[in-house]
């Protein structure tokens, strides 16, 4: 995946992006958040992530905002920012 634009490759080569019928795009954003954390590890900036549902016959095509600390991967409404 080339950081500048949307052109993919596929990691598991050409057969394997054929059977997969779930896309999910996860990219890096501009933006950053400073979280709030327990005493023992005081506050955290962390740069907000996007979780984009590219193509599932189960799901809608959608945007999810996200981020990662100490505990792990954890989304957040849009309006916060």
């Amino acid at each position: 995946m080339s950081p500048d634009s949307r052109q993919l490759i596929p990691s598991l080569g050409l057969a394997w992006s054929n059977h997969v019928t779930t896309r999910i795009m996860l990219a890096r954003t501009q933006r950053s958040l400073t979280i709030q954390q327990d005493s023992a590890h005081g506050p955290l900036e962390t740069v907000v992530r996007e979780m984009e549902v590219v193509f599932a016959p189960h799901l809608p095509t959608i945007t999810v905002p996200f981020v990662i600390d100490h505990e792990g991967m954890k989304g957040f409404a849009q309006n916060i920012l």
